[in-house]
């Protein structure tokens, strides 16, 4: 089984940031995180 490299409230800050308008590209660089992960 794959280990979840992110707890489920890092998650949801990541899509609340997303809804207040920050921009994806600055949320995957400030997580170490590529767009693509995001998008999944």
């Amino acid at each position: 089984m794959k280990i979840a490299r992110y707890a489920d409230a890092q998650i949801m800050d990541l899509l609340k940031q997303t809804e207040s308008g920050m921009r994806v590209s600055e949320l995957c660089s400030e997580y170490g995180m590529r767009s693509t992960s995001f998008d999944k």
